[in-house]
This record gives structure tokens, sequence and C-alpha cells, in this order.
């Protein structure tokens, strides 16, 4: 007679089994937000550079006084503008940008030497709690740059993670 699986044994394989793949789901899609949470932040950072950029090329931002604040930010750097269409479009898409806001602003918290013709970009976490938004703002480039509450991500300094305080206030 042939020696088989019983029913029973089955049965015990398929429960470990479906509490194996119970455990894992739920990590690896964990981890696929956090693979497009660190790619858009990357996009992030290349909308600060562009906004250096800008700010180096024109002398100054424009301020959100000047226009609204979102369409100062969509003149000055153009992968935002594409990010935010693509957001409209799909809101699966460039999830980033309902995750911050972005607000220009010139002249902000002029104190201290060499501190009258400061521009800054305020990175403020917006009031969307996807579940997505929260592993963005967790991401430590990010969180960084939230930090910078009061004085925002500097457009006068050679690198973005800089709220422009530590040079001037030390001299």
């Amino acid at each position: 007679m042939k020696k088989a699986f019983t029913m029973i044994e089955l049965v015990f394989v398929i429960v470990i089994i479906g509490i194996l793949a119970s455990l894992a789901v739920p990590k690896l899609a964990l981890t696929a937000t956090y693979a497009k949470a660190t790619s858009q932040a990357g996009t992030l950072k290349d909308v600060l550079m562009q906004l250096k950029t800008y700010y180096i090329a024109n002398g100054k931002l424009l301020d959100h006084k000047d226009s609204n604040w979102q369409e100062a930010v969509k003149t000055m750097s153009p992968q935002y503008k594409l990010s935010s269409e693509k957001n409209e479009k799909d809101p699966t898409k460039e999830e980033w940008v309902g995750c911050v806001n972005l607000w220009p602003t010139n002249n902000q918290n002029a104190q201290g030497k060499n501190k009258a013709s400061r521009a800054y970009i305020h990175v403020k976490a917006s009031s969307n709690n996807s579940s997505f938004c929260k592993v963005f703002r967790n991401l430590e480039a990010v969180k960084k740059w939230i930090s910078y509450e009061n004085n925002g991500v500097s457009m006068a300094d050679s690198n973005i993670f800089s709220d422009g305080s530590w040079k001037e206030d030390q001299r």
C-alpha cells in the first residue's frame, strides 16, 4: 500500500502557510510603500534644488504674498508643476505633493549678521494622514526639512540640509 499524506496533515500545512502569509504580506506592502516614499523624497529634493537654482538666477524667490504660494512654486520649479499635474490626474502618482506644503518666503527671520537678504522654502506637513504620507514624512531627509519650521530650507546656503542659521550665528 502507498503511503500518502493524511487529510489532517495537509490541513495543518495549509494553516501554517496561511499564518506565514498573513505575517509576510503586510511587510511586503510596507516595503513597497517605503520604496515609493524614498523615490518621491528624491523628487522633493529635486524641487528644492530647482528652487535654489531659481533663487540664484533671479536673486529672490516669488513670495507667496505676491501670488498664490502653490502657483509661485509651480512657476519656480518645473518638477513641482509636473508632479502636481500628475497628482491631479491620478492621486496615487506623485503622492508626496499631498503630504507636504512648500511655502516660499523672502527676507524671513532677518536677524543677526548676513541674514538681511535671506530666502527660505518652508516645508510644512499637510493635514493628509494617509499611510503613504506618514511613511513619507517619517523619512530622515523629509523629517529634517519639516523640522526647519521657523527658518525653512535656506536658499542662500549650498546645501539643502541647512536652515541657514548655523554659520552666521557663530560669527
